[in-house]
């Protein structure tokens, strides 16, 4: 049953939610609930990110383990951060696998380890372009 005033559903609530898109008098449940700015939205998914990759690399040997570590960290932050700040004339999902594709092929050609730098840059880019297409304002 859609939400409309009738059933006590009160605009001013709804407004504050973000569900204020309004068809004849019934409230659109499926609007998006957009809780923070693109850039704040930016910084929590970089750093959420680079803590999944630099997570994700700890039990592996490097000769300089510090500098891997960071380079994984910053590379996977710059995903998170530029994803919800472009806005491409595509949906987010497929921004997010472009963004995440470009700032990882370098990273990739320097490393010779195509597969799991490419991929985890593609589909955690399409993850959080999932993500700010829904949340990020």
């Amino acid at each position: 049953m859609p939400l409309t005033q009738n059933v006590g559903a009160s605009p001013f609530i709804f407004g504050i939610i973000g569900l204020s898109n309004k068809v004849h008098g019934v409230i659109d449940a499926t609007a998006r609930l957009q809780i923070m700015n693109a850039v704040s939205f930016g910084v929590l998914a970089g750093v959420c990110f680079g803590a999944i990759a630099v997570a994700a690399m700890l039990p592996m040997q490097f000769p300089d383990k510090t500098a891997a570590l960071l380079a994984a960290f910053l590379s996977r932050f710059a995903i998170g951060f530029l994803i919800p700040i472009c806005k491409l004339p595509m949906p987010p999902t497929a921004t997010g696998a472009l963004v995440g594709l470009l700032v990882s092929v370098p990273d990739a050609v320097i490393s010779k380890a195509y597969l799991p730098i490419i991929g985890m840059g593609v589909v955690g880019g399409a993850i959080i372009g999932w993500l700010a297409g829904r949340y990020a304002a």
